[in-house]
């Protein structure tokens, strides 16, 4: 399963980076694959989670084009546009996650997650927390939740 690599969280953003589990299935090692944050968790997910992708094309223009068609807003559509133009990426792969598999994240990711989980959903902590994409923040609580989530096991 893929692993997020960079969840752009210090600067609130619309995209991050992922990398596959399994070096050998990573293929063409200059594209950079990128996933969206069209659902709410995954503007709280942290590096070295593990998600599902469902793949949304190679360039913007192919992966607005499917999200609009999925019924996301156009505000979010544009916040995701206005963020793409800071991808300095010659070749992409863009994303988008439709799962978080729990039981292959590691225990620090997961506790990352919940701790940023909690101040995602906090006003206090959004209004005394700087700069650091408030509006994005404030638009991302209210896309749809994952349905796709697998418990950790031990």
């Amino acid at each position: 399963m893929p692993i997020v690599t960079d969840p752009r969280q210090n600067h609130h953003g619309w995209w991050g980076t992922v990398v596959d589990a399994t070096p050998s299935s990573n293929g063409n090692s200059d594209v950079v694959h990128v996933f969206l944050k069209t659902f709410r968790e995954a503007h709280y997910v942290s590096q070295g989670t593990s998600v599902r992708l469902e793949e949304l094309g190679d360039t913007a223009a192919q992966a607005l084009e499917r999200l609009q068609k999925n019924g996301l807003s156009s505000t979010v559509l544009k916040m995701i546009e206005d963020d793409l133009a800071n991808l300095k990426a010659p070749k992409v792969k863009i994303h988008h996650i439709v799962g978080i598999n729990d039981g292959e994240t590691t225990p620090l990711a997961r506790m990352h997650n919940l701790v940023t989980e909690v101040c995602f959903n906090n006003d206090h902590w959004l209004n005394s927390a700087g700069e650091i994409g408030q509006k994005s923040i404030i638009e991302g609580r209210k896309l749809p939740s994952l349905k796709d989530r697998v418990a950790a096991t031990k």
